[in-house]
This record gives C-alpha cells, sequence and structure tokens, in this order.
C-alpha cells in the first residue's frame, strides 16, 4: 500500500484549529488541528487541554495558544 500526495489547486498549506468545550468528566476541553496541502490533510492532532476554562470563548483562546506553536 503506497501513499500518494498530490498538488490541488492551492499549493499553500491551510491550518484549522478546533475546540470542544468540556467533554471530559473533569470538565477539561478537547483540542485538536488538521492542516491540509493541496488534497488531503496531512497533519492531524487531537488531545486533552491541561486547562480549565470558565466560557467556550476562553476555550478558543487556549486552543490557540496551545497549538500555534505547530502551525
Amino acid at each position: 500500500m503506497a501513499l500518494t500526495i498530490e498538488s490541488g489547486e492551492e499549493d499553500n498549506p491551510s491550518w484549522w484549529l478546533e475546540s470542544r468545550y468540556m467533554v471530559y468528566p473533569d470538565m477539561k476541553s478537547n483540542s485538536g488541528i488538521l492542516m491540509t496541502l493541496g488534497k488531503g490533510a496531512k497533519y492531524i492532532a487531537s488531545n486533552k487541554q491541561k486547562l480549565n476554562t470558565k466560557i467556550s470563548t476562553e476555550d478558543k483562546l487556549v486552543v490557540i495558544y496551545a497549538l500555534m506553536a505547530q502551525v
């Protein structure tokens, strides 16, 4: 089985950050990151956040702060 990577219409990478607010029993959220380049996803990661947040807007800021180093 071979992995084929093709170029799409756009050769610039696109990054997507996402969070799900308070999905764990200890009230912590989940963070996710996705990078696309051409056709299909090239990098995907998901993890449990280390901080508890009070509102979902604050949760989004935690995601940006935590995952921007990977971007």
